[in-house]
């Protein structure tokens, strides 16, 4: 990681590793679990370095998801349904601490760029997966699983349901089987619909503001100087 990428707005990096995340949770496993989990540590240290996150705020989370890190690889060595709690819990733990870095570092962006519209969907990608994470946490905890339908049930099957309710398409071949996973559907159906049509909408519309604006500033700027 290069120190010059500090304080940089690197989202495009995130994205990649989210993206990197989304490739491999289908296959989970004993094996790919930990390999996610390190990650999404590493997604959420470089969000924290590339977003210019101080110093005495970097060590300490940098420290919990080195943490996270361990237990989850540690818990795949425990039988029965804990590596599967551990994992999940891991996962949301550092989408959160992710969400939470980037969005305050886009809150003070003055300037519209194509890195802050990268890190808008960085955010947005999170939240499909901080949800996916949860709703695995929930399947696992209750010995009835988190879904309706009978049958087996794998993390596409969670990421599935999880994306398709972030954009609202929801087909209606999975659905949440008990209250809580009922009311959380339906607060993340509203957080993708409120940030697509809100913030996502006026970062790019404001990008081609921020250019027009640059070009009357560099007309005047000409014109002035001839």
């Amino acid at each position: 990681m290069s120190i010059s990428m500090r304080g940089d707005d690197q989202f495009g990096a995130v994205l990649v590793l989210i993206l990197a995340v989304l490739t491999l949770a289908p296959f989970e496993s004993s094996v790919i679990r930990p390999v996610i989990s390190g990650l999404l540590a590493l997604t959420i240290v470089f969000s924290l370095w590339t977003a210019g996150a101080p110093r005495p705020v970097v060590a300490p989370l940098t420290a919990l998801a080195a943490l996270c890190l361990v237990a989850s690889a540690g818990g795949q060595l425990i039988g029965g349904r804990t590596p599967r709690l551990i994992y999940a819990a891991v996962g949301a733990l550092l989408c959160a601490g992710a969400i939470v870095v980037v969005g305050i570092r886009l809150a003070s962006h003055r300037l519209v760029t194509g890195r802050t519209v990268a890190g808008a969907l960085t955010v947005y990608l999170l939240l499909g997966l901080l949800f996916s994470f949860v709703y695995v946490l929930i399947g696992t905890a209750r010995s009835a699983g988190f879904f309706a339908q009978h049958g087996p049930v794998d993390a596409v099957s969670y990421l599935y349901f999880s994306f398709l309710t972030l954009t609202t398409v929801g087909y209606g071949d999975l659905t949440a089987g008990n209250d809580l996973g009922r009311m959380l559907a339906v607060l993340e159906a509203l957080l993708g619909q409120l940030y697509l049509v809100t913030i996502v909408a006026v970062l790019v519309a404001n990008i081609g503001r921020e250019r027009a604006a640059q070009r009357r500033v560099r007309r005047r700027n000409e014109a002035d100087s001839g």
